[in-house]
């Protein structure tokens, strides 16, 4: 490898190095503070790198806390389809008994939990609609691409069925976890284990289940 070569491989090394720095930090500050504890000099001084770098890689100190939050997504995303594509003829059945089987690996609990903490702690201080715009979009995206996986498994199954199957699970999941954040009363209160966030989606799954049995209808 020449000198060049080495040069360049060492800058994209700290560049990576600096991007995840950034994050460790924007989650660090968000999860003891929330967003307004999100500055661009605390941000700095946290993760040893100066605001002009922080610039360089992302476009807002907000910006950083919620690719951490939409990495924890992707890989949630990632996982889901190993357990849940659908090989016998009943779609909706596979999905579900999946999806159930998925959230009680530590496989997935691993990215649930870190993801579903930095979101309410997010979502408890954001002021403005741009947190819930980058939300939103990264969602729906790795909605799309779950879909896409298990129908290019599938495609003796129309697609529209499984999309819509799959957002209903989905919405289902997101409400679990939100649900989780919050006491009997109502209070907002973080889960202190991921146990209590896997009963509360299981919970939510279950009326998916009733409405495969035909219970509402």
């Amino acid at each position: 490898m020449c000198i060049a070569q080495k040069i360049v491989d060492k800058r994209s090394a700290r560049k990576a190095e600096n991007r995840i720095a950034i994050m460790d930090a924007a989650e660090k500050l968000v999860l003891a503070g929330g967003l307004k504890a999100l500055t661009a000099d605390t941000l700095a001084k946290e993760s040893g790198v100066s605001r002009r770098t922080i610039f360089n890689h992302f476009s807002s100190v907000e910006a950083a806390a919620v690719e951490r939050l939409n990495e924890y997504l992707d890989r949630i995303f990632e996982v889901i389809p190993d357990f849940c594509t659908p090989t016998g003829p009943h779609l909706e059945r596979d999905m579900l008994d999946g999806v159930r089987a998925a959230f009680t690996t530590e496989r997935l609990a691993e990215h649930v939990e870190p993801h579903a903490r930095l979101l309410f702690a997010l979502h408890d201080y954001s002021i403005d609609n741009k947190f819930n715009e980058y939300s939103s979009t990264s969602y729906m995206n790795s909605i799309e691409m779950v879909v896409d996986k298990l129908w290019q498994q599938r495609q003796d199954i129309p697609r529209m069925r499984i999309a819509i199957f799959g957002n209903l699970i989905a919405s289902a999941v997101c409400e679990g976890i939100a649900a989780s954040f919050y006491d009997a009363e109502g209070n907002p209160k973080p889960p202190e284990d991921a146990e209590k966030m896997r009963d509360s989606i299981e919970h939510c799954l279950g009326y998916v289940e009733e409405l495969l049995g035909g219970q509402y209808a």
